[in-house]
């Protein structure tokens, strides 16, 4: 007979993303601090955070002439072809919040 079953890999609710599991391998996902990969990576190559400071993660993509996403990693470029879209954000305000962008990956 054939069972089927729903199983909280990390726990209920947590989604088993590339953050909570690598966390969860090293025993050290508590429910009440879920991170995400940004700040993980942040971290990562040595960007320290502050309270009240929010960290990203996201790739460069291709868009057509309407803006369409046609390739959401660019051909998963890397440094140093990444070099000058990352020095285009030096300096980048928006609404008063300063924007930091570093290379890496």
């Amino acid at each position: 007979m054939a069972h089927q079953a729903l199983v909280d890999v990390i726990g209920p609710g947590i989604r088993p993303g590339s953050d909570t599991s690598h966390l969860s391998i090293l025993a050290t996902i508590h429910t009440m601090y879920i991170l995400a990969r940004g700040p993980i990576e942040a971290a990562g190559i040595g960007l320290v955070g502050k309270k009240g400071d929010v960290a990203f993660r996201c790739n460069f993509a291709t868009v057509d002439d309407k803006m369409v996403v046609t390739d959401r990693r660019a051909g998963r470029i890397k440094e140093p072809d990444t070099t000058e879209l990352v020095k285009a954000f030096e300096g980048l305000t928006i609404e008063g919040i300063e924007v930091v962008v570093e290379g890496g990956h």
